[in-house]
């Protein structure tokens, strides 16, 4: 792809949707942690909670 000053190659837009969701997890995730008290031990229990979160509220968006 050839790609000219000040411009960027095309991301496709699945790959923005994914980073989107990962980002929104990590906060959602952060979010979590800070809430339990900064508990060390716990970043995947934090990650799946906010993962579950992030979905089930995509999901009831896109019923509505």
């Amino acid at each position: 792809m050839k790609q000219t000053a000040g411009t960027f190659p095309a991301i496709p837009s699945d790959e923005v949707v994914a980073a989107n969701l990962d980002e929104q997890i990590r906060k959602r995730a952060y979010e979590n942690y800070e809430q339990n008290g900064k508990r060390d031990g716990f970043a995947e229990q934090d990650w799946y909670q906010a993962e579950a979160e992030i979905q089930s509220s995509a999901t009831l968006k896109a019923a509505a």
